[in-house]
């Protein structure tokens, strides 16, 4: 069984058994060597408030914060490999096979592309947030429309479920 784990954020950090629960239910009905999981870390740049986007609200928010100096950008791409890191370590622990890499972009189009290039029997979302009402109701969230695109399982874990 071939498994696409995409990671689109932290994870819930606290307890790897929840973020990873589901593989974990995996590798129980089925041997360890029969799962193969390549970890997808999704590069997300965050997202700036627009009081900050300009010059005037940076230099209000670090005198603001104490701060005299400009702080250190945050590195996506860092965040992205240090994730897929930990990832890869903790489905390792399990007795799986592992691969993984990082890729930019929304998160419905890096599956779609990464499915077709290898054969996945299931995809396993660790997304951070959980999707609006509106998006539920409506059953248009990325899970839904990947499940509905791909024709294989699709599960998603939300941070807030």
């Amino acid at each position: 069984m071939r498994v696409l784990a995409v990671i689109s954020d932290e994870l819930l950090g606290t307890d790897d058994a929840r973020d990873w629960a589901l593989l974990e239910s995996l590798v129980a009905a089925n041997s360890p060597q029969s799962i193969d999981v390549d970890v997808l870390a999704l590069v997300n740049q965050p997202k700036q408030s627009v009081a900050y986007a300009n010059p005037l609200g940076r230099a209000t928010g670090r005198m603001a914060a104490g701060q005299s100096e400009t702080p250190e950008p945050f590195d996506a791409e860092d965040s992205a490999r240090q994730r897929l890191s930990r990832s890869l370590q903790h489905v390792r622990s399990l007795g799986l096979h592992a691969t993984g890499q990082t890729a930019s972009g929304h998160t419905y189009d890096v599956v779609r592309q990464k499915a077709r290039e290898g054969s996945y029997d299931r995809v396993l979302l660790l997304l951070a947030g959980r999707p609006s009402w509106l998006t539920r109701v409506s059953h248009r969230t990325t899970a839904d429309r990947l499940q509905h695109s791909l024709h294989i399982p699709v599960e998603a874990l939300n941070r807030s479920e």
